[in-house]
């Protein structure tokens, strides 16, 4: 808010930032809300619980943060792995 003012900016122009942040805080725990990728998921593709694994659940995350449905998520972070294991 004080940005804002200081920059004489509008009120409609903060109530438009507010709107935006409030639709961005709703599309977050929407997101959030729906069940993502779990070590569970992984064992049950055959991954050993490791290192790895914590890795590839980070991976997961940010599919999931960038939108990534868990079905389509699940073999992205399966061929990450592969990816990841080729270069050690």
């Amino acid at each position: 808010e004080a940005d804002f003012i200081g920059a004489r900016r509008e009120p409609a122009a903060m109530d438009a930032s507010r709107a935006l942040q409030a639709e961005m805080l709703e599309r977050y725990r929407q997101l959030m809300a729906q069940p993502g990728i779990t070590g569970q998921d992984l064992q049950a593709a055959g991954v050993l619980p490791g290192p790895a694994m914590g890795k590839a659940l980070a991976f997961a995350h940010r599919l999931r943060l960038a939108g990534v449905d868990r079905e389509s998520a699940l073999p992205q972070v399966l061929n990450w792995l592969r990816e990841q294991e080729k270069g050690d």
